[in-house]
């Protein structure tokens, strides 16, 4: 696994250049994610984040997985 971390300041047009390093193959497939400090946003901004997260594949699939490990824990007596 290889992993890079770039620090920028959002430009003006909201549109950013990623170059990847030569070693990494053509057509290979990898993750880019953006991370922002959420306590900088306003509820606006929150609530389209929220949705956005609605249409995302991986965190759908992040919460199939949490519903389906965790859906005999309401049935189980404590």
């Amino acid at each position: 696994m290889f992993k890079t971390v770039q620090k920028i300041r959002i430009p003006r047009n909201h549109r950013v250049t990623i170059e990847i390093p030569e070693f990494l193959k053509e057509n290979e497939e990898i993750e880019i994610v953006i991370t922002a400090n959420p306590s900088e946003l306003t509820l606006s901004q929150k609530l389209e984040l929220m949705k956005m997260a609605a249409k995302d594949k991986m965190y759908l699939n992040d919460i199939s997985e949490i519903n389906e490990e965790y859906k005999y824990v309401d049935s189980t007596g404590w």
